[in-house]
């Protein structure tokens, strides 16, 4: 069951991952060592560094740059207490769409998406934003396979769960640890 606290992008992506979605690749540590052997092992790729601490929001964010030019950030980040979360940049160019599906207590499935590249922060506030509700027993949307078959995966995957909201994104190719083109970046509380 999710807890009543927000959930840290950590620990909502294990919990993903305990439910069978596919996820970022992360490796996660606290350790400078340990961050600075794998983005030696990863030089000339272009990474990504999440950071977390406590309870804090809007902790820094390194998206998209050489493992070299991360091993410094790396260091400062693990000297000042910060969880790393290191994994490949993934592009968001190279989606196909992204969007949320929400599962409220009362059965009906929320389903917002934008049918286009994107990133999913941007999702409540684009102009091309499609909104669904399905009610109860109703989970397939005319003519569209690729977002039934998310629906589904969400509703399988997250049915013994309390009312909540999965975020994703579809890619043209294979991503994260499962390899296949849908990621789920977030599982929360339905508000």
């Amino acid at each position: 069951k999710l807890l009543k606290d927000p959930m840290r992008k950590s620990e909502s992506i294990f919990h993903l991952q305990s439910l069978g979605l596919n996820t970022l690749d992360c490796f996660i540590t606290r350790d400078f060592r340990q961050a600075k052997a794998y983005l030696e092992n990863h030089l000339d790729d272009k990474m990504s560094i999440r950071t977390e601490r406590r309870d804090e929001f809007l902790c820094p964010f390194y998206y998209g740059q050489p493992g070299r030019n991360l091993i410094t950030i790396a260091k400062e980040r693990t000297d000042e207490g910060y969880l790393l979360l290191i994994y490949h940049y993934l592009d968001w160019r190279d989606s196909i769409a992204y969007g949320s599906i929400g599962l409220p207590k009362d059965g009906t499935t929320i389903v917002e998406f934008v049918d286009e590249p994107g990133l999913v922060r941007d999702l409540y506030s684009h102009q091309k934003r499609i909104s669904l509700i399905l009610r109860p027993g109703l989970a397939m949307v005319p003519n569209n396979l690729w977002l039934n078959t998310i629906i589904r995966e969400v509703q399988e995957c997250c049915y013994s769960e309390s009312s909540c909201v999965v975020e994703w994104s579809l890619y043209k190719y294979p991503v994260g640890i499962l390899q296949k083109p849908v990621i789920y970046w977030e599982l929360r509380d339905y508000a």
